[in-house]
């Protein structure tokens, strides 16, 4: 990609992920980085796309259609910062673990589906508007901190989102659950 800095989204187009809101941020920013985003269809794409001409970085946009999960690591390995722009919701997004374990700097938005795992301790965490959103990505592009944020979230990774650590609590909720 021209050998710019890649910001990476992936997942689907529905409205809760905020996609709408990564496309106005990214307009807004001040780096020059390329913006992929994997997911959706032709039909998803196609209004991104224009508003990215719009804005005027259509020369800096790359939309992949949806592909198998087993591909995103592809993605998530050639990227520089990882995004989580959701606007709406309570559950955390499954791509967050992913992104944790990368080592790469996480930008999401500081909403309660990012903030159940994610923090300003191993992340770069933002208001959902354009320019603080925009702001954000500038700064995991550019910043030795949030790269040492994006450090401490893969130690963190190692540690709590494992198997082995999975298996741990499930049985340390199944026997809680047995002594009431």
């Amino acid at each position: 990609m021209n050998g710019e800095k890649i910001v990476l989204y992936a997942g689907n187009f529905e409205p809760y992920q905020g996609v709408s809101l990564l496309i106005e941020a990214f307009g807004r920013m001040k780096e020059r980085a390329t913006l992929l985003i994997i997911g959706g269809s032709k039909a998803d794409h196609d209004p991104v796309r224009k508003r990215a001409a719009e804005l005027g970085f259509a020369d800096r946009f790359v939309l992949v259609e949806k592909v198998t999960p087993t591909r995103v690591p592809i993605y998530i390995r050639m990227s520089d910062v990882l995004v989580s722009p959701r606007v709406s919701g309570t559950n955390t997004p499954l791509k967050i673990y992913a992104y944790l374990k990368s080592g790469r700097p996480v930008v999401a938005t500081n909403l309660w589906t990012n903030t159940q795992v994610l923090t300003e301790k191993i992340a770069v965490l933002a208001p959902p508007e354009p320019e603080k959103f925009g702001a954000a990505l500038d700064f995991a592009l550019t910043s030795e901190e949030a790269r040492r944020r994006a450090r401490a979230g893969a130690e963190m990774a190692a540690r709590e989102y494992t198997y082995p650590r999975y298996k741990e609590k499930i049985t340390e909720a199944i026997e809680r659950a047995a002594r009431r």
